[in-house]
């Protein structure tokens, strides 16, 4: 039987033309097939253009065109989402609108794509055509709405070269007059030029550009993704992706000299006019375009890190020694910083490319140019923050090391006799070349040791001060452990928030060790507070869950 072409939803957009207007066209009215349904009559990107419907049995022809022309001396990409309708050429599913009618048939005929010369072609026998820009609508049927030569008794030559995304195979002719076009059994795409839509010789020569490209079944009734690009080197090329599934694209390309060959044009110096165009006869869909904008692929990247410092495997701020800030670079100029701290939920804590951490946590950075972003966040690609500081004197604060008794220098072994000691930045050098880390000890599985303050002036040799408190562990899960160095009946012990509320006060007493069970205040931040008299001594810990 003869083929029928059928609208899909397809939408498309120009990377160069952002606000393009297009134009819905009706095909040929005096064919003795009235085209009766309705397309928008204008529209921009994003507007759904419906070419065909399923209940028109007797033969439609839709179009929708750029407003503009398009100049081939530059590159260009049209991109489209395309909707070949509900049925599929064995009337799957089945059509309970007019099934049961004699003649009444699904699943036909595709969509095409057309680049037409400006001015060049000669005047459509049937439909609009402004023999200006050289928009046309050609016939219903078989010829998708871009053909020329079923009713004319012969083939009529257009300066054109379409992509023909075909629905239904016209192969064998049949008692209703249609003609074998040598369509493979498969739904297929490929370049037809001249405006003939037969993959066989017409007038002793096969208009058929480039081999066919086999697809899968086209009537899915959901959109399929199309990219359509032309370069001035390479020529025409087409992705098609349905979205379901991505990873799988169907291509093919040929060359500038095919393209321009098609289209009668010298060199690359001319405008050429696009649209869709799509019809069906006899069997039908419901086909509609979609013109929307191309996605731009990104290319930007992104880096923040920082050397070893310590123990760590890099990436690690110390809140009180070492470099206290990073800076993040791109691979394009003009990128734009944001910095994250890390939830949930994620904060912006900062922007610009150089970030200085002021509290404990992990950290990531998004970079964004134009419409690309980048990021860093991730395990192995975050900066770690952590606040070693330690002592009360704000004026020459000192930092915590992990005094590693048993540790092997430089591999972050944390032996059993291992403690926290705070020394003064000027000693940290020192303990880190025998094998100390920065940063109180980790839980693991050894006995609690009081942390030790040290004097500064001592050149890093540890001198118990008068009166020291330890907590341990430090990150803790809630429950914490107060040393004090020195049993004093008359200090007191202040559990405070971070919102700077005494949640719990305990008098010292003649003991020197003191159990607190934090996790009841819930996770975070919390200074023990030892009051002595007329001195104090504060010390943070951290609650985790």
């Amino acid at each position: 039987m003869r083929k029928f072409y059928s609208s899909l939803l397809l939408s498309l957009g120009i990377c160069a033309v952002a606000s393009a207007q297009f134009t819905g066209y009706s095909g040929p009215t005096n064919s003795g097939f009235p085209s009766n349904n309705v397309v928008p009559p204008t529209g921009g990107i994003g507007t759904p253009f419906l070419l065909t419907v399923e209940t028109n049995h007797f033969g439609q022809a839709k179009g929708v065109w750029a407003n503009a022309t398009q100049s081939l001396a530059s590159n260009f990409s049209v991109c489209a989402q395309m909707n070949f309708g509900r049925f599929n050429e064995s009337g799957l599913p089945a059509n309970t609108d007019n099934a049961a009618a004699p003649g009444k048939r699904t699943g036909a005929d595709g969509i095409a794509f057309v680049l037409s010369a400006a001015a060049a072609n000669p005047i459509a026998p049937y439909g609009p055509y402004n023999a200006t820009n050289g928009i046309y609508v050609g016939e219903t049927g078989e010829e998708m709405g871009y053909g020329s030569s079923f009713y004319v008794g012969g083939f009529t030559q257009r300066n054109t070269i379409a992509v023909e995304f075909d629905t239904w195979q016209n192969h064998t002719p049949t008692v209703d007059g249609a003609r074998d076009l040598g369509d493979p059994v498969a739904d297929h795409m490929a370049f037809m030029r001249r405006g003939s839509a037969s993959h066989l010789n017409v007038n002793g020569v096969n208009n058929t550009v480039t081999p066919v490209v086999s697809l899968p079944e086209l009537e899915t009734n959901t959109p399929w993704d199309v990219k359509i690009s032309w370069n001035t080197v390479t020529g025409l090329s087409v992705d098609l992706v349905n979205p379901a599934a991505p990873l799988t694209h169907y291509t093919m390309s040929t060359t500038v000299a095919d393209v321009l060959a098609a289209i009668g044009a010298a060199n690359t110096n001319v405008s050429v006019n696009w649209g869709f165009n799509s019809g069906t006869g006899l069997a039908a869909n419901a086909q509609s375009v979609t013109i929307v904008n191309c996605v731009v692929p990104c290319t930007l990247t992104v880096s923040a890190t920082l050397p070893p410092l310590s123990c760590d495997n890099g990436n690690t701020i110390y809140i009180g020694y070492g470099p206290q800030s990073v800076t993040a670079t791109s691979n394009q100029a003009g990128t734009t910083f944001q910095w994250f701290k890390v939830g949930p939920p994620d904060v912006l804590v900062a922007t610009g490319a150089t970030f200085t951490p002021t509290e404990d946590g992990s950290y990531y950075v998004v970079a964004t140019n134009g419409a690309c972003t980048a990021s860093t966040k991730g395990a192995a690609t975050e900066i770690t923050v952590i606040d070693i500081r330690c002592g009360n004197n704000d004026n020459n604060p000192k930092v915590y090391i992990c005094h590693k008794l048993n540790g092997t220098n430089g591999n972050g072994t944390i032996g059993e006799n291992s403690h926290t000691i705070c020394v003064a930045p000027s000693a940290v050098p020192a303990h880190l070349a025998q094998g100390c880390c920065l940063g109180q000890c980790p839980n693991g599985n050894r006995s609690a040791v009081p942390i030790s303050y040290l004097d500064e002036g001592h050149d890093g040799h540890v001198v118990p001060l008068e009166t020291t408190v330890g907590v341990f562990p430090n990150p803790s899960r809630g429950q914490v452990q107060v040393n004090l160095s020195i049993a004093n009946p008359k200090a007191q012990i202040y559990i405070i928030n971070s919102k700077g509320a005494v949640v719990e006060t305990r008098a010292a007493g003649n003991g020197k060790s003191f159990n607190f069970d934090l996790k009841k205040y819930g996770v975070g931040v919390y200074m023990v507070k030892v009051v002595n008299g007329g001195s104090e001594k504060i010390t943070k810990v951290i609650v985790q869950e």
